[in-house]
């Protein structure tokens, strides 16, 4: 196959601009990788931690907030404290609203559930517990508290912290997915470099040898010819301008050569001719010599 200098050159630069794509690719798919699950670390599990970080605060503050209201009997002690203990179910419930728009799995969506069920039994259970207590029956309110509301209270205490452990869980998992995905594209694109310097390295040797090769055998050549040796071999074996060079350059010599020998043989002729007339002048003087005699 026939390959010109220009056709080689290109196809060497070609070959390594292709590399450089694949590797822009490969690094463009391994950065949304990373992107991907930091945004997923950013807007789902940080945020949706926070959330169920917030539950978590507040459902010990209510259930505290019940017990001060059973053993309270000042009625401007009662109010604030009723008034904290709807701060305190405002701040769960709310959290609890948002965190539902970031849940992404069925088990998730299964625990969320079981809180919101145990959230409503619990403000339900405490309504009686405070209406107990609002009436002076402290004793018997204290005893709905024990026997109902605090076992539900336990219930969403537990699945809240189990919402909280299964956020950090997660989080940490998209991390961890994250750092390998970083390592792993940091270790293919390093690699893929390197193959790409090494590939363009050996693209111009490979081309520059052969060029700076052919053409210090014609110079060679040349050189020898300047200097009166027609006994020259220029071996240019490549299939491209050089070769043609090559063997333009051996015609050259063959026909030097023909043409030297050709000036030689003619130059036998004359020189013998000239013999021939000199020996025949040579008579003719001798000859007109001997008459004059």
């Amino acid at each position: 196959m026939r390959l010109s200098v220009g056709q080689k050159l290109i196809g060497g630069f070609l070959a390594v601009a292709l590399l450089a794509l694949l590797l822009g690719i490969f690094a463009i798919v391994e950065l949304n990788k990373v992107n991907s699950a930091t945004k997923d670390m950013g807007e789902n599990w940080l945020v949706a931690t926070s959330y169920a970080g917030q539950m978590r605060s507040a459902a010990p503050d209510m259930h505290r907030s019940i017990l001060r209201h059973l053993l309270e009997t000042n009625p401007t002690e009662v109010a604030g404290i009723e008034s904290r203990l709807g701060n305190y179910t405002d701040k769960f419930e709310k959290n609890l609203g948002l965190y539902e728009p970031s849940i992404t799995s069925d088990s998730e969506r299964a625990l969320f559930n079981e809180i919101k069920t145990a959230f409503g039994d619990y403000k339900a259970s405490v309504a009686e517990d405070l209406a107990l207590s609002r009436a002076g029956k402290k004793a018997a309110a204290y005893r709905q508290m024990s026997d109902k509301t605090y076992p539900i209270f336990n219930h969403l205490n537990e699945k809240v912290e189990a919402l909280v452990d299964l956020n950090l869980t997660g989080g940490a998992a998209a991390m961890k997915r994250s750092e390998q995905d970083f390592r792993m594209g940091m270790g293919v694109t390093v690699g893929v470099v390197l193959a790409v310097v090494i590939l363009a390295l050996a693209l111009g040797m490979f081309i520059s040898r052969q060029i700076t090769r052919n053409v210090s055998a014609m110079a060679k050549a040349a050189e020898g010819i300047a200097n009166g040796d027609l006994d020259q071999h220029v071996e240019v074996t490549t299939h491209d301008e050089l070769g043609d060079m090559a063997a333009s350059f051996r015609k050259m010599i063959e026909n030097l050569s023909r043409i030297i020998g050709e000036v030689r043989d003619s130059a036998s002729t004359v020189a013998a001719g000239a013999d021939q007339i000199s020996a025949g002048t040579e008579q003719l003087s001798q000859s007109a010599q001997a008459q004059a005699a």
